[in-house]
């Protein structure tokens, strides 16, 4: 059962914000369809954010209850907040990054997230090697090992800068501290 704990001041016309309290886990699609059985006749908008620029908005009546193609079902769910009230309900649902949860598996490394020219983001890490001491760079995202070695971090790190340099990346960002 889900529970809603207002978190806002009711308006005039009955309406207020809402803290969505869980009572288990939820893939997204378990969660889309608890809420349209248990709340019939609802309508309103769903907004799925995976990060703060990374959403998708669409509507909802009870007759129509379609989980856009664009979305992962099997994304968790890790909150949701709403706002409305009678039967006009507007949701907020906030479900893991991927890209997230790779960079804190990976906490003690120095990692970087790495976007190509078209869009595709990639957590890559920098490893040493045990057994000739160079360092070599991890894509976790495709769990991919790069065969290239380098002596120093720093210069990975300027590896990294080249690619950028050159194209062949847009951006990165790095993430973590150096051991």
């Amino acid at each position: 059962m889900i529970k809603f704990k207002e978190n806002t001041p009711k308006s005039r016309d009955g309406t207020c914000g809402y803290d969505v309290e869980l009572d288990m886990e939820y893939t997204l699609e378990e969660f889309l369809n608890t809420i349209w059985a248990e709340r019939k006749g609802d309508w309103g908008e769903i907004v799925v954010k995976k990060t703060m620029f990374d959403e998708t908005r669409f509507r909802y009546t009870d007759e129509w209850k379609t989980i856009p193609i664009c979305l992962n079902k099997n994304d968790k769910v890790k909150e949701v907040r709403a706002s409305g009230g009678w039967s006009n309900m507007n949701y907020i649902i906030v479900v893991e990054n991927k890209i997230e949860k790779e960079l804190n598996q990976s906490k003690s490394s120095l990692r970087f997230i790495v976007k190509k020219p078209n869009g595709e983001e990639s957590v890559i890490v920098i490893f040493k090697n045990k057994s000739d001491g160079t360092y070599s760079f991890v894509n976790l995202t495709k769990e991919h090992i790069c065969s290239c070695k380098f002596k120093t971090i720093e210069e990975a790190i300027q590896d990294m800068n080249d690619r950028l340099r050159k194209g062949l990346i847009e951006s990165y960002v790095v993430k973590g501290e150096r051991k």
